[in-house]
């Protein structure tokens, strides 16, 4: 079949196994239940160390040793090819226990989450809330004119915030809407996907759209059920030319690019999916089209969409009714835990927004040109700067790390632990990130050491990475450690556990 898509063998690929697979080789932002936790409060203790202090590397023997013995994990794969960089440091007294290429540039996958996670934090507020608006002109039961449904980039709006809206409209008496429903994403102007995002990725679910309306995290699931497919929600076009099962089973789904049209062929009989939808705010007004008439309120126009491109403008009139978003802190925790780039993508736009004017471009055309999403990327890079935790040559590209041009080192990102851990709300910050053994993309890693790590994980083509902290001992370290061109396939995340295991004797 022609076209960079993607064949499923059936014995892999048969309900989660399919998500495991793409999750290995292209990122960990996986949606799963996360149970809640909290962390082990013995791991982050309160430290002395400044983030930007001047680090030396340990000569201690028992340091040298423990190193070493990282060092060996590494050199014992003989991939030629791959680049590692390791940093481990003490929250205790800020030795270095071991590092290897701390300052060279890595691409950090979606430790970059983590960076962007505690930026938002610091400057945003653990207790902000995203804002989700209806506007519109209503009189005597009627909606003259347009229904505006306006974001401003809340992650987690779906099912249940329709609702809401929806409740309020029903106690306001309305029955009618004159117009169209209009999903708005004009508050962003910006790409809806990251820059320096592969184009084959766009179809999948931690590829999906970074709108300023979105709806269910912008995910459909696609079934096959004794080889009939099906979509939910159902607004997806499908067409399929799959045959029964023969001696090669394998299934292909693809969404074409700029759509929701869905292709799947092959041979087989079942299997489950998530896509990401295209234009968000346009599936959004559907859905929120349906719900209104399955609730008894007319609509005589349709369902379309409008951007920064061409926007309603209902946003400058009067605000029927509104939602709004968990507060940061637990959205962070879901960013984290389940390493969900669309979280990430929703912070980095709103710093753009708001603070992108105090990290101007070196060309003054693209101040005036840029997104929020670009502006986003360059507040980061200069809020890591100004905390002197990063030196010049960093390179921050999207908020989430799915970016194939985001550049960080294993020492500025060890120094962005440090900062989370002395700041204000290290215990929200610290708490949202993944328990080795116990949940989120940890859950099934590093069993030996539960209670001992939480980390960020981080995983796309070529790509892993693990940073967070490790209790050993009597002490507690800050650790980064990356593997980029991983080209050989010699699953590298197990040999970063080792290294962590290493450390950790």
């Amino acid at each position: 079949m022609p076209g960079h898509s993607f064949l499923f063998p059936i014995p892999f690929l048969k309900t989660v196994l399919v998500f495991t697979f793409l999750m290995v080789w292209f990122s960990a932002a996986c949606r799963q239940s996360t149970p809640p936790t909290s962390t082990p409060d013995t791991i982050i203790p309160s430290t002395a160390i400044q983030p930007s202090a001047p680090l030396s590397v340990s000569k201690k023997p028992e340091d040298v040793s423990r190193c070493q013995k990282a060092k060996k994990e590494i050199s014992g794969r003989n991939a030629s090819n791959e680049r590692w960089g390791v940093f481990f440091l003490s929250l205790r007294d800020g030795r270095v226990l071991c590092a290897e290429n701390p300052r060279a540039l890595f691409s950090p996958a979606s430790v970059q989450k983590f960076v962007t996670g505690t930026v938002a934090i610091r400057k945003l507020g653990a207790g902000f809330r995203f804002k989700t608006s209806l506007y519109g002109d209503v009189s005597k039961g009627t909606v003259n004119g347009d229904l505006v449904l306006f974001g401003r980039g809340d992650p987690e709006f779906g099912s249940a915030e329709v609702s809401k809206l929806i409740a309020v409209l029903k106690q306001k008496g309305v029955k009618r809407i004159d117009g169209d429903v209009v999903g708005d994403s004009s508050y962003f102007k910006a790409d809806d996907l990251g820059d320096g995002w592969t184009w084959n990725e766009a179809q999948w679910y931690y590829g999906a759209a970074a709108s300023a309306l979105n709806f269910e995290r912008n995910i459909v699931k696609i079934k096959v059920r004794n080889g009939r497919p099906s979509a939910e929600p159902d607004l997806i076009e499908i067409t399929s030319e799959l045959e029964p099962a023969g001696e090669i089973e394998a299934i292909g789904i693809k969404r074409k690019l700029g759509t929701n049209e869905v292709h799947v062929w092959g041979n087989g009989s079942s299997i489950d999916a998530r896509l990401a939808i295209d234009n968000p705010a346009l599936f959004t007004a559907k859905i929120f089209n349906e719900a209104l008439e399955k609730n008894g309120i007319e609509v005589m126009g349709k369902a379309r969409s409008a951007d920064w491109i061409s926007p309603s403008g209902a946003n400058n009139g009067a605000e029927i009714a509104s939602v709004e978003s968990p507060p940061l802190g637990d959205i962070v925790k879901t960013m984290n835990k389940d390493s969900v780039n669309l979280h990430a993508e929703m912070l980095v736009r709103t710093l753009g927004l708001k603070f992108g004017s105090e990290a101007p471009d070196e060309n003054p055309k693209m101040n005036v040109l840029r997104g929020v999403d670009l502006a986003g990327a360059a507040y980061v890079e200069k809020f890591l700067a100004d905390e002197k935790l990063a030196g010049k040559g960093i390179a921050i590209h999207d908020g989430s790390g799915l970016s194939r041009l985001g550049r960080m080192t294993p020492e500025s990102i060890a120094r962005v632990l440090i900062y989370a851990a002395k700041n204000t709300h290290s215990k929200i910050l610290t708490g949202s990130l993944p328990i080795a053994g116990v949940d989120g993309t940890l859950r099934g890693r590093l069993k030996s050491l539960s209670g001992r790590v939480i980390a960020k994980t981080g995983s796309i083509t070529y790509v892993n990475s693990l940073a967070g902290y490790l209790k050993t001992g009597d002490e507690t370290l800050a650790f980064a450690v990356i593997c980029n061109d991983e080209t050989e396939r010699k699953d590298s995340s197990a040999t970063i556990d080792s290294i962590v295991r290493a450390l950790a004797d």
